[in-house]
């Protein structure tokens, strides 16, 4: 009997410790940030590359990728309300060691890797 509870144990450990490592919150977090920071008529610029269709998607904003800061003050668009997602890795942390040509904007910090600044 004592067999049977240690395995069943061990087996719900492993499990949940397997999906743990599979979990990437990343992208959700990000997301949230937007859907909540921003309205659905904004137009957002960002350095993101990947899961560009993801997050359009499931924020029901225009999400236009792969540009820099300076291309993005480049490109606002009139009428609408700009914003420009930079995220970086946590060793460049774009929150606290940024220092372009948007560091004097306002800006709202999305999961402690990337800041949103309103153009």
């Amino acid at each position: 009997m004592s067999i049977l509870i240690t395995s069943c144990f061990a087996s719900i450990w492993w499990t949940y410790r397997l999906h743990q490592t599979g979990t990437d919150n990343f992208p959700q977090k990000v997301i949230h940030g937007i859907i909540v920071n921003t309205e659905e008529d904004d137009t957002i610029y960002t350095n993101l590359i990947e899961q560009l269709d993801t997050y359009q998607y499931y924020t029901y904003r225009k999400i236009i990728g792969k540009m820099t800061d300076i291309q993005a003050l480049d490109r606002i668009i009139e009428d609408t309300t700009s914003w420009y997602l930079l995220c970086s890795s946590s060793e460049q942390n774009a929150i606290t060691k940024y220092n372009g040509v948007l560091e004097d904007h306002y800006f709202i910090a999305v999961e402690g890797e990337c800041r949103l600044i309103r153009l």
